[in-house]
């Protein structure tokens, strides 16, 4: 099992340079959000430590977002971990720029997912997965924090059965977060009747989680795979 981590891409090559030098996680979460979406890339470029030690070896998390803000103890983690590499390393950390948050409307094109998804999180078991769970980022600036709690905790709780499918026992646990934050969003400054919760419901009950077939796994640009 992998060591805790957050990592902070420059590009797509970054995945696969870095993730190899860690070890393997239950699962992966990809964090995709443009310079658009400004109150989450600020949570994340001000958060990303906090996130780095929350998420511990159950998932690492991967963000188009420059570290320089998540503090020491972040950096120390890295030098631990890339030895004589962290100069260059973090060297190129900093030229990680606002508008490279960007990118994840190309990675989400690449898998298959639309626009108007962004900003969400994509958690696959492994990167070459076909096979994701998409989970938006709630609207809320002020929750944001308490909402990765929660998403930690349901983390932390599908990785526990050794022989389940992580992805799977997350999908599961998401509903009650959907119910919890995701829902009253939905329903906020509603003013129809009451009765007309049962058809709304059942519209959205669908949209609960977004587990979906990917276009391609989330490495596939960058290592070929074979045709079967």
């Amino acid at each position: 099992m992998g060591e805790r981590a957050m990592i902070p891409l420059r590009d797509l090559e970054d995945m696969k340079r870095i993730t190899g030098k860690l070890g393997k996680f239950p699962l992966y979460g990809l964090l995709l959000y443009s310079v658009t979406d400004t109150d989450f890339a600020e949570f994340i470029s001000k958060s990303g430590g906090t996130l780095h030690h929350m998420t511990g070896s159950d998932c690492l998390l991967l963000a188009f977002e420059n570290p320089a803000p998540w503090g020491t103890r972040y950096q120390e983690y890295w030098k631990k971990v890339l030895g004589d590499e962290y100069q260059a390393v973090s060297e190129k950390w900093k030229e990680i720029l606002p508008e490279d948050r960007d990118l994840g409307y190309e990675v989400a094109a690449m898998l298959g997912i639309s626009p108007n998804h962004l900003p969400c999180i994509v958690f696959v078991n492994d990167l070459m997965s076909k096979k994701a769970l998409c989970v938006p980022v709630i609207a809320s600036k002020e929750d944001y924090i308490r909402y990765f709690k929660d998403l930690a905790t349901i983390i932390q709780e599908s990785v526990k059965k050794k022989e389940a499918d992580p992805l799977e026992e997350l999908k599961k646990l998401w509903r009650p977060l959907w119910l919890k934050w995701v829902l009253p969003e939905k329903v906020k400054g509603y003013t129809k009747t009451i009765q007309d919760w049962g058809s709304m419901l059942t519209e959205t009950k669908n949209s609960i989680v977004s587990v979906f077939d990917l276009i391609s796994p989330i490495l596939k640009k960058i290592i070929p795979i074979p045709s079967e």
